[in-house]
C-alpha cells in the first residue's frame, strides 16, 4: 500500500485506473490497493512487468498494458492481449518448406509433413532427384541410367548420379562415332586422336580398324599381323630368345636384342636376366654372363670362353669390340685404349 496525497484539482481532473479514494477535510488521500497505482517518474520506476505486458507512466502512475503482439514470450509470442500463446498466424511458427509446413491452429504450432519420395518442384536436372523423407527434410536418389540430362556437358545419366555423354552407341550421335563405356565419352575412328579403346592413333580396339607393325596394341586382335608382342604390333610372333619387337630402330620387327642386354620374357614364360647370370648375346639367344664358368665358347653371351691369366679356370670374358680396363677382361689378354682388340 502506497499512500498518496492528491490535491482536489487533480482528483477533479480525471478517475485514476486502479486506486481507491477518501477523503479528509483538507485533501484526498490515494490509498492504491494494487501495484498500479505506484508512482512513477518513468516507466523505469515501475519494475519488472507480467508476462506479456509493459509498464507505462501516465500522470506520474504506474499503468500496465498488453506487449506488442508477436513480442517473444516463453510459449512463443505474445498476442496483444497480454497473453503468451504459441503463434498468432502460421508465419510464427517457422518456415515452412515443401517438406514440411507449419500450420497455426487454437494458437498451437502444429507441422505437417509431406509423403516420402515426393520430388521437389525444381529440380537441376543433374542425375540427382531431391525429394521429401516424410520427416520434413529432403533426400537424394540417383535418377535412373539412360535419363536425359544436360550438366557439364553430358546429356545422359549413368545411374550414379553423374551426367555424362555416353552410355550406349546409341548415345553418340555423330556420324561414325561410338561409345567408350569405361570414359563414358564418344570417339570416332577417324578423328586423329587416340582415343575411347583405340590402342593407338584411330586403330586397334573394339571399333576402329586394325593397327599396322609397330603402333600399340594389348591384343593380337588389335594388329593387321594378328601378334602383339612387347606392346606394339608385331611381324612375327616373336617367341625365340633374346628377341623382342620394340627395338629402337626396329620397332613391329622381331629383331635380336643386343649383346649383354636381358629378355625379360620369351616362350613359355622363360626369361634372359643377369640375377640368373645369363645375357643375350646379340644373334638371337641366352648365354652366360661374363666371368661365368665356361667349357667352350658357345657357352657365353660374349661368344669367348677363355683363360686370359691363365689360372687353369676358364670364364666368360670379353670378346673384341668389348670396353676394357684390364688385359685379363679381354680374351686374348690383352686391352688397348680402352677396347679389346682383336
Amino acid at each position: 500500500m502506497y499512500p498518496i496525497r492528491i490535491p482536489l484539482a487533480l482528483l477533479l481532473a480525471g478517475t485514476i485506473v486502479g486506486c481507491s479514494v477518501a477523503l479528509s477535510l483538507d485533501d484526498y488521500e490515494k490509498v492504491c490497493d494494487d501495484a498500479d497505482c505506484r508512482t512513477c517518474a518513468s516507466a523505469a520506476d515501475c519494475g519488472a512487468p507480467p508476462l506479456c505486458t509493459v509498464w507505462t507512466c501516465e500522470a506520474n502512475v504506474c499503468q500496465q498494458r498488453p506487449a506488442a503482439p508477436r513480442s517473444p514470450c516463453p510459449l512463443g509470442v505474445c498476442d496483444g492481449d497480454g497473453a503468451c500463446v504459441g503463434c498468432i498466424n502460421a508465419d510464427d511458427c517457422g518456415e515452412s518448406t515443401e517438406c514440411g509446413q507449419w500450420i497455426c491452429g487454437a494458437r498451437i504450432c502444429t507441422r505437417t509433413f509431406t509423403a516420402a519420395g515426393t520430388p521437389l518442384s525444381m529440380q537441376p536436372n543433374d542425375c540427382q532427384t531431391s525429394q521429401c523423407d516424410g520427416k520434413g527434410n529432403t533426400s537424394t536418389v540417383f535418377d535412373l541410367q539412360g535419363t536425359a540430362c544436360a550438366t557439364n556437358g553430358g546429356k545422359v545419366c549413368d545411374g550414379t548420379g553423374s551426367c555424362v555423354e555416353c552410355r550406349s552407341n546409341a548415345d553418340c550421335t555423330a556420324p561414325g562415332s561410338f561409345c567408350d563405356v569405361p570414359s563414358q565419352t564418344c570417339f570416332r575412328c577417324n578423328d586423329s586422336q587416340k582415343n575411347g579403346d583405340e590402342t593407338d592413333t584411330d586403330c586397334g580396339g573394339q571399333y576402329c580398324a586394325q593397327c599396322a607393325p609397330g603402333k600399340a596394341c594389348t591384343k593380337g586382335g588389335d594388329c593387321v599381323s594378328n601378334f602383339c608382342v612387347d606392346g606394339v604390333c608385331c611381324n612375327s610372333s616373336c617367341t625365340e630368345p633374346c628377341k623382342a619387337c620394340n627395338l629402337i630402330g626396329s620397332v613391329g620387327l622381331c629383331d635380336a636384342i643386343p649383346k649383354y642386354g636381358e629378355d625379360l620374357s620369351y616362350g613359355n614364360g622363360q626369361t634372359c636376366l643377369h640375377a640368373n647370370n645369363l645375357a643375350c648375346t646379340g644373334l638371337g639367344s641366352c648365354e652366360s654372363t661374363l666371368g661365368s664358368p665356361c667349357v667352350v665358347n658357345g657357352d657365353c653371351a660374349s661368344i669367348h670362353c677363355a683363360d686370359p691369366d691363365e689360372n687353369g679356370q676358364k670364364t666368360c670374358v670379353k670378346g673384341p669390340g668389348d670396353p676394357c680396363i684390364q688385359p685379363t677382361e679381354c680374351y686374348n689378354n690383352m686391352c688397348a685404349s680402352g677396347i679389346c682388340p682383336p
